[in-house]
């Protein structure tokens, strides 16, 4: 972490108590959350943004458009276009049990340096749970939002083929891509690749007391529109 490079907004939301801190174990705090107005964080979130933006501008910069990537605002897709209409949402999608393992697998490192010890199958019930949540949600708000706001990918997709996802992406904002910007975007996939591992990760659910099963029955809906709408993801 940096303190002069870019931060996620999730550290704005936690500041309304509206959203669980992922750093902490507090299921029963994410519990009474979930059955909360999301409309209050994304109203504190619309000001301290403009905060942001006024301070920018007083020092002489020009306004420029924000990129937001908190996961929270998966489940709370209603709200977040209440608050900024003209928002425009890009979703990447992921095999739920690899995106589970993943986000487990991250959480047990976190909680041991801030939440002490780790209950590995009560994190891998809670981490299903808040997936499985997130994903029926925005199944459920995707009928109340305007086609243009939403743009759906595969995120295979965008780990094999990001230099023919990137320009797509500026097509949907309606932002411009020039020779110079998208040499950029060659040079930081170059720059990834040199640093990745030879080796791929590797993710067990049965570390957290999980499996493919379990996963994939929990989200079977999830599973079976986004199979009609963007490919399969298993």
């Amino acid at each position: 972490m940096d303190a002069y490079q870019p931060e996620e907004e999730y550290l704005l939301m936690v500041q309304t108590l509206r959203t669980a801190r992922v750093v902490l174990n507090t299921p029963s705090h994410a519990r009474w959350c979930e059955q909360q107005s999301a409309m209050p964080m994304y109203r504190n979130l619309k000001r301290t943004l403009q905060l942001l933006q006024w301070e920018n501008s007083r020092e002489g910069n020009r306004p420029r458009r924000m990129l937001l990537k908190a996961p929270v605002h998966l489940e709370n897709f209603s709200a977040l276009v209440e608050v900024f209409p003209d928002a425009r949402i890009l979703v990447t999608h992921r095999d739920p049990a690899k995106s589970v393992a993943s986000n487990c697998r991250m959480l047990e490192h976190v909680h041991y340096m801030y939440a002490g010890p780790v209950d590995l199958a009560r994190l891998g019930n809670e981490k299903l749970h808040t997936a499985a949540l997130a994903l029926e949600r925005s199944l459920e708000a995707r009928s109340q939002l305007p086609p243009s706001a939403l743009m759906e990918v595969r995120f295979d997709d965008i780990v094999k083929r990001p230099l023919e996802m990137v320009p797509a992406f500026y097509r949907f904002l309606d932002e411009p891509l020039d020779d110079t910007g998208m040499e950029r975007v060659r040079r930081g996939e170059e720059k990834l690749q040199s640093h990745k591992s030879s080796a791929a990760h590797r993710y067990d659910l049965a570390h957290y007391g999980l499996d493919e099963n379990a996963v994939y029955d929990r989200v079977r809906n999830y599973l079976a529109w986004a199979e009609a709408t963007i490919g399969p993801l298993v």
